[in-house]
């Protein structure tokens, strides 16, 4: 795979990635109202109501999602989970483009983040993100990746409010079989060696 400069017009643009470097971690959010928090399995009730609650998913998604390569974290406020997270060590699918992102060891792919339309607006999505750099910095991971679909204008925005650095858009092309090639087309002033870790990350699912 290689990271050209720019994109090629004929391609499906897929959204953009982020990267934030946790050895520069920020405090943990500090929230009027609300709190933080490092989801557990016990915590998988309200995390499945909150995620029912926030977008389109199978019964029982959050209980099962639990294992020692993917955790969960929240905002509370008004007793349930508002926002939500989950953070993943392994390769990770991204909903249903037919990629996946590959991690280097001690690096960290956050996704699945949403919040409940009726606390939306509220800066929670921010402080969510800059909680979990900070308890993953904790925990010994040195970078945390992120990516957004095209035109989530609002998810770019608080990803780059909570302290993530852009590195590029993502495009994807079919190519053998159907199966789709993505390429990586990093933004200006952003390291070279950053675009080509973004564009290795990105590798098509296995069949």
């Amino acid at each position: 795979m290689h990271s050209p400069s720019h994109p090629d017009a004929n391609e499906a643009h897929y959204g953009t990635v982020s990267v934030f470097d946790l050895t520069h971690a920020p405090e943990p959010p500090v929230l009027d109202g609300a709190r933080f928090e490092a989801l557990s399995p016990s915590d998988g009730p309200a995390l499945e109501e909150a995620m029912q609650a926030s977008g389109d998913y199978p019964a029982g998604v959050a209980p099962g999602r639990f294992s020692p390569e993917r955790h969960a974290y929240g905002i509370w406020a008004d007793e349930k989970i508002v926002t939500y997270g989950w953070a993943a060590y392994s390769p990770e699918p991204l909903g249903n483009s037919g990629i996946s992102f590959r991690l280097e060891p001690g690096d960290v792919y956050i996704y699945d983040c949403a919040t409940r339309p009726d606390y939306q607006g509220r800066g929670y999505y921010k402080a969510l993100l800059r909680g979990m750099a900070a308890d993953l910095a904790q925990r010994g991971c040195r970078r945390a990746w992120i990516a957004t679909e095209a035109g989530n204008i609002a998810s770019e925005r608080g990803i780059s409010g909570a302290g993530f650095t852009k590195i590029g858009h993502v495009n994807l092309t079919n190519r053998v079989a159907g199966r789709p090639k993505p390429e990586v087309y990093g933004v200006p002033g952003v390291p070279e060696d950053l675009v080509a870790q973004a564009a290795w990350s990105f590798v098509p699912n296995r069949l």
